[in-house]
């Protein structure tokens, strides 16, 4: 350990000899200093009194090339020359082993703004794992590396530095690159089958948006559960319409999405069936209600799915349709009562 002496001179202050093999790496964090060696062994050490607070001995098949903190979860990450990266609790219990990888590891970080752990394995690109299912999600995300001589560049070392929000790599080609997280910066891009999307709606309950179009069909995006990165999201298109569709809104306190469209209508989407009480007269603005699909039954809401439309109001356009609050103060439109069924059938 080293200590400052008169603010000028930089003195050994102390040691440690807990490893029997060469230490290739040393890291703090709150006051306690990790390190791991050769001897493939990883050690938690307090520098107060030089006791050994946590001590892995055979954290790996090889020496413990790398080590990263996860301060969100606190958990160790180790990498190593055979090649594996293992994440440990606190008490040195191993919860992940990621394999798999081509080279040594080098480099190890992990980045708090994204919860993702950053691998170097002397590999053309830094490799990206969601820090808490150790998802591989390098190719959600782009612009990693820079395209001028990528085909010869070998990340080495990777480090993060939480003053400035800023991940640093080393290559081969005697680079330091900088990464800097932008909330601006799109994280991925999303195809929308062959005509361009004329508007999105996003649903905070069921953490999923939708898009419409020039093709007649309603897109729910849903973010598949056992992916954690939410920038990966599938699409399900559901038929309803019967002309492109302009305009969509969600209505967070009914639960229900609400489209507009060409074909003159405004269809209401929900997951569960609005059921209205024995003996209640029907909105006389909803000219139908449709509660199954082409193929029977519609999904269910457990698989973060909307059910078809639960009705459809005609508009009083052909044109697109945007929803808008009724104004109270003025008169509202009613038209008159429809008959009973039976009725109908005898007129």
């Amino acid at each position: 350990m080293f200590s400052l002496q008169d603010g000028k001179k930089l003195v050994p202050a102390g040691k440690l000899d807990h490893h029997s093999d060469i230490v290739t790496s040393v890291m703090v964090h709150e006051g306690k200093i990790l390190s791991g060696s050769h001897d493939r062994s990883i050690h938690v050490v307090d520098p107060a009194t030089g006791r050994s607070l946590l001590k892995i001995p055979r954290a790996h098949k090889a020496g413990v090339s790398a080590l990263a903190y996860d301060t969100d979860t606190d958990t160790i990450t180790s990498g190593s020359y055979d090649q594996r990266v293992k994440v440990w609790s606190k008490d040195g219990v191993c919860m992940h082993e990621l394999k798999g990888l081509s080279d040594t590891v080098t480099g190890l970080e992990y980045n708090p703004v994204t919860k993702t752990i950053w691998v170097a394995a002397n590999s053309p690109q830094p490799l990206i794992f969601d820090a808490a299912s150790v998802i591989n999600v390098t190719e959600y995300v782009s612009g990693v590396v820079p395209a001028h001589r990528a085909e010869m560049r070998l990340f080495q070392k990777l480090y993060w530095f939480q003053e400035t929000q800023e991940m640093m790599g080393t290559t081969n080609l005697r680079e330091v690159i900088v990464w800097r997280w932008s909330p601006t910066r799109p994280v991925t891009t999303l195809h929308v089958g062959d005509l361009p999307p004329e508007a999105l709606c996003y649903s905070p309950s069921m953490l999923q948006f939708f898009s419409v179009g020039g093709d007649n069909l309603l897109r729910v995006w849903d973010p598949p559960s056992q992916k954690p990165n939410e920038f990966v999201y599938n699409q399900k298109p559901l038929g309803g319409h019967t002309a492109p569709i302009h305009c969509v809104a969600f209505d967070p306190e009914l639960d229900v999405l609400i489209t507009g469209s060409s074909d003159t209508t405004v269809k209401i989407w929900s997951y569960v069936p609005l059921i209205k009480e024995p003996g209640d007269r029907a909105d006389s603005a909803v000219a139908a209600v449709s509660l199954s699909s082409a193929s029977g039954a519609g999904p269910s809401r457990e698989h973060s799915s909307f059910l078809p439309p639960i009705a459809t109001r005609p508009s009083s356009t052909g044109a697109g349709v945007t929803a808008q609050p009724a104004d109270a103060s003025e008169p509202q439109p009613s038209l008159p009562p429809q008959p009973p069924p039976q009725q109908q059938q005898q007129q």
